[in-house]
């Protein structure tokens, strides 16, 4: 047997091809509507963190510098201007490029600053230097003294080894002179013996003449 399908039966592929597809395109499109918002959202919220940061980090620099009271009062107007303006990307944009502008001028006051710490920073230095120097001075002064004090102990100790000399020398010709005067009373002794030697001789001399006159 064979099927025969009347000719007015609708099939398959015509009833779905005429269904509509805008049920599935509305959502799509609200979805990335959403997903794009939110990424704008977060993109321009991290811009403008980084803005602020990065204009803090200058401010701080400033002050820092000693140039800091016109780059603070700047940083601040941006701050507040950052934050009034966080619906238009474009205005903060605009304040930051003033503000940055205006932070010139606290650049030449920082550049102010920093020639003032230079010259601190030298005249420290020099008197790092001064005090060092008077140091070396003192040290010196010092030395010399000890030199000095050296110099005398030694002229002290070399004129009392000479005195020292000299009072041996004086004492060796002391007892020199006493031995010289030991040897002439011993001489004048001797002398004084033989000629008393010599008497007693010419006396018995005389006598024994004597006697023998007497013999004869």
């Amino acid at each position: 047997m064979v099927d025969v399908k009347p000719s007015n039966m609708p099939t398959r592929s015509a009833t779905t091809s005429s269904k509509p597809c805008l049920p599935i395109v509305v959502p799509v499109v609200v979805i990335l509507e959403v997903v794009l918002e939110v990424v704008l959202v977060v993109v321009l919220e991290v811009v403008v963190q980084v803005v602020v940061v990065v204009l803090v980090v200058v401010v701080v620099v400033v002050v820092v510098g000693g140039g800091g009271g016109g780059g603070g009062g700047g940083g601040g107007e941006e701050e507040e201007e950052e934050r009034g303006g966080g619906g238009g990307g474009g205005e903060e944009t605009a304040a930051a490029a003033a503000e940055e502008e205006g932070g010139g001028g606290g650049g030449g006051e920082a550049e102010e600053g920093g020639g003032r710490e230079e010259e601190e920073e030298e005249r420290g230095e020099e008197e790092e230097e001064e005090e060092e120097e008077e140091e070396e001075e003192e040290e010196r002064g010092e030395e010399e003294e000890e030199e000095r004090e050296e110099e005398a102990a030694a002229a002290a100790a070399a004129a009392a080894e000479e005195e020292e000399e000299e009072e041996e020398e004086e004492e060796e010709e002391e007892e020199e002179e006493d031995e010289e005067e030991k040897e002439e009373e011993e001489e004048e002794e001797e002398e004084e013996e033989k000629k008393k030697k010599k008497k007693k001789k010419k006396k018995k001399k005389k006598k024994k003449k004597n006697s023998d006159k007497q013999q004869l």
